[in-house]
């Protein structure tokens, strides 16, 4: 299986349905809030509503391909998008060592990886990412006083 042909509309709308749903069986477990004495509203009301708009959508965007039957068809070769799932590998590997080697350590290595994935030759690009890294970690941290994860083994 080299290649996944795919309708465009029919198959966002089953995703968007589906993560819609997703979220909406996970925020009563993640937002735990009474009700306003003076709103009425709750803390997961705007969660709950953009959820629900997302539904509706993902609900059009599948009536629309049903119905119509115009739904344009796309094709996704997998030696195309490999590098697109390195990097997604590269991002899990980011949020999984940040605790662990800190946010400076671990920013630096994902931009750096970043830029050596996309095969960039340019030696500026490397300087201004590491320059940026570092000045967004001083700001944060020294600026700010924003607690950010530091460096840990154990």
């Amino acid at each position: 299986m080299k290649e996944l042909k795919l309708k465009k509309d029919l198959t966002s709308g089953i995703f968007t349905i589906l993560l819609s749903g997703l979220i909406l069986f996970i925020i009563p477990s993640q937002i735990k809030s009474t009700t306003s004495q003076v709103s009425g509203f709750n803390a997961d009301y705007f969660p709950r509503l953009l959820c629900c708009v997302m539904l509706v959508c993902g609900i059009s965007l599948v009536a629309k391909s049903l119905v119509t039957k115009k739904d344009e068809e796309i094709v996704i070769r997998f030696q195309d998008e490999f590098r697109v799932l390195i990097y997604a590998l590269l991002m899990i590997a980011y949020v999984a060592v940040i605790a662990y080697i800190g946010f400076l350590i671990s920013t630096l290595l994902f931009s750096v990886g970043s830029l050596l994935l996309m095969r960039c030759k340019n030696k500026w690009y490397y300087l201004a990412v590491v320059l940026l890294s570092v000045g967004l970690w001083v700001c944060f941290v020294y600026l700010l006083g924003v607690n950010l994860p530091g460096f840990r083994l154990f």
